[in-house]
């Protein structure tokens, strides 16, 4: 959120004169997970096809930038992303680093903008579905917005403090990977199953958020309440030649990972890293995904396979943070799931080539995804470089 009082305002108008003053040709990139979400495909259309690493210097924000210390890419600078509580001598080079910037290309941490001669834009990491408007606000502070359909351009504005004229109507640059041509299934062997099921729970806890806090199971899944319940379900997909992989939020990663069953595999993003595998292409190459309140359901919708939806703590999610829409299920379209019994009758109907919600997640599909199309990171990435343009000439 937009920090407030004479202190914030006199650092803003100190970091504007040194926007102006000592404007450098450096692009800065960011995403949560580092090189993911919607930014590094954007990242790698201009560093591949265009070139852009021998007129720019690129930065991106990291965790821990000695993890990239021996990295060979020419023109490349990786910096400690700064949090806002950080002591300012911390703050000193992150801040002069993007203040200075011709750009700031970023989905997840909001970076800012710090004069009318910087480009900044947000590539969002989702489109509204779980109340955010106490704790994540652009109020403005940027160029442009992606905005994937008409549908969020009210929620955008009222919640995320945006001006509409500012909002871009494209799609994500990440559902290029829904589509990929790389053969996934054997990078993450995984390819000898008859289906193959992706599980995508988000957060009930989070130590930043704790007025949010759901009620976790013993084993931190929803429907899942204990070890006879996953031992139940890794018999069924056992015995039918079936895959589960269940990709927690990163917040879950630690508490996940111990899970050790034949046909249950947790696939965290550091695991995906490691195989050089994106979110999206491992959504791509599965047969059908459960969730819960998580926007990637919005991605998937563009695969047209099965959705199956966690519902059993609804209500507690309701009442503790909420939504952006009085009835989700207006938009959430899949079927509806509240039991270990019915994870098993969706995973039987998948294999079984049943699908009753085929029309109905078709049709929010059209509603939700209508500047769909392919190679959308080559079309963000060229709009990214004529702003760039602009603000030099």
């Amino acid at each position: 959120m937009k920090e407030s009082g004479p202190k914030a305002f006199a650092k803003r108008a100190a970091l504007r004169v040194i926007s102006v003053l000592f404007r450098k040709n450096r692009i800065v990139f960011e995403s949560n997970p580092e090189f993911a979400c919607n930014t590094y495909p954007v990242y790698r259309y201009l560093i591949d096809e265009k070139h852009i690493d021998g007129k720019y210097e690129i930065v991106w924000l990291v965790k821990d930038p000695e993890k990239y210390a021996d990295c060979t890419l020419p023109n490349h600078r990786f910096i400690e992303y700064s949090k806002a509580d950080d002591p300012l001598k911390k703050k000193i080079e992150y801040l002069w680093t993007i203040a200075t910037a011709r750009a700031l290309v970023y989905s997840n941490r909001l970076l800012g903008k710090y004069s009318k001669s910087q480009y900044s834009i947000c590539l969002m990491h989702g489109m509204p579905l779980k109340r955010t408007q106490d704790i994540y606000r652009i109020d403005d502070l940027c160029d442009n917005v992606v905005c994937m359909s008409d549908f969020f351009e009210d929620d955008l504005a009222e919640g995320f403090g945006i001006t509409k004229n500012k909002l871009l109507p494209m799609d994500f640059a990440r559902n290029d990977y829904l589509f990929s041509d790389r053969d996934v299934s054997s990078v993450l062997k995984c390819g000898q199953y008859e289906k193959v099921f992706v599980w995508l729970p988000t957060y009930r806890k989070n130590r930043f958020q704790q007025q949010y806090d759901i009620e976790e199971n013993a084993t931190g899944l929803p429907l899942l309440r204990s070890e006879e319940d996953l031992k139940r379900v890794n018999d069924w997909l056992s015995g039918n030649q079936c895959l589960l992989i269940i990709k927690p939020h990163p917040i879950h990663a630690k508490q996940l990972k111990e899970l050790k069953m034949s046909n249950i595999r947790v696939m965290t993003d550091s695991m995906l890293a490691k195989n050089g595998v994106q979110t999206n292409e491992l959504l791509g190459a599965s047969d059908a995904m459960i969730t819960d309140y998580s926007t990637v359901y919005y991605d998937y919708l563009l695969t047209g396979k099965p959705i199956g939806l966690t519902t059993d703590d609804v209500e507690e999610y309701i009442a503790k943070r909420g939504f952006f829409y009085d009835d989700v299920y207006s938009v959430l379209k899949g079927v509806h799931i509240d039991a270990a019994d019915g994870l098993l009758r969706f995973f039987e109907d998948v294999k079984n080539g049943i699908d009753d919600k085929k029309t109905e997640r078709e049709e929010m599909k059209l509603l939700l995804h209508p500047y769909y199309r392919e190679n959308m990171s080559a079309v963000l990435g060229d709009l990214i470089l004529e702003k760039i343009s602009e603000t030099i000439s």
